[in-house]
C-alpha cells in the first residue's frame, strides 16, 4: 500500500506542477467555421441556395415536421427576430440579431441546426427529449418527439449537402 499512496502523491505533484496548454483559435482564423470566417461570402451561397427552386420546393416539404416541432419547441421558430441587449458603449438600444439569410426565413421557418442539436445533444446525454420542459410528464410529447428525431437530422444533414 506504501506503494500505492507513493504513486498516488507523485501523480498528485505532476498535476499540480503541470500545465496543460489550452490554444483558442482567433475568430479571424478558424478554419472550421466558415459562417464566422467569411460572413459575406457565406450570406451569399446561402442566399443562392435558398433561392433554387428545387432546394425550395425541398424544404418546403418539410414544413409540416417544422410546423410540428416548432410547436414543442418554440424557440425554433425563424419568423421571430431575437433582440440583442444593448452594448456597452452607452448605447441602450437594443439591436437585432443578424440574420445569415437575410430578411427571408427558409422556406421550412425554422432553425434545423438547433433543431438537430436539441435531439443530438439529449440523445447523447441520455435525457428525455421533453426534460425542462412544459411537456416534461407526458410520455406521448416524448413519443412524438422521438418519432420526429431521424427525420430531423436527415432533413438537416439534406440541407447541408446543399452547400457544402
Amino acid at each position: 500500500s506504501t506503494n500505492s499512496s507513493s504513486s498516488s502523491s507523485n501523480m498528485d505533484n505532476i498535476l499540480r506542477n503541470e500545465q496543460v496548454p489550452i490554444n483558442v483559435r482567433d475568430r479571424t482564423s478558424d478554419t472550421l467555421n466558415a459562417f464566422d470566417r467569411e460572413p459575406t461570402l457565406m450570406r451569399n451561397l446561402v442566399s443562392q441556395v435558398m433561392s433554387c427552386p428545387k432546394f425550395t420546393t425541398r424544404d418546403a416539404k418539410a414544413a409540416p415536421l417544422a410546423a410540428r416541432l416548432a410547436n414543442f419547441l418554440p424557440g425554433l421558430n425563424q419568423t421571430k427576430k431575437k433582440i440583442l441587449p444593448a452594448n456597452n458603449n452607452n448605447d441602450t438600444t437594443p439591436k437585432q440579431q443578424p440574420n445569415i439569410h437575410g430578411e427571408t426565413p427558409p422556406p421550412s421557418n425554422i432553425n434545423w441546426i438547433h433543431a438537430t442539436d436539441h435531439f443530438v445533444c439529449r440523445s447523447s446525454h441520455d435525457i428525455p427529449y421533453t426534460a425542462y420542459s412544459a411537456y416534461s410528464t407526458d410520455e406521448s410529447v416524448e413519443s412524438t418527439l422521438a418519432a420526429m428525431a431521424t427525420p430531423t437530422l436527415a432533413h438537416l444533414a439534406w440541407r447541408f449537402r446543399q452547400w457544402y
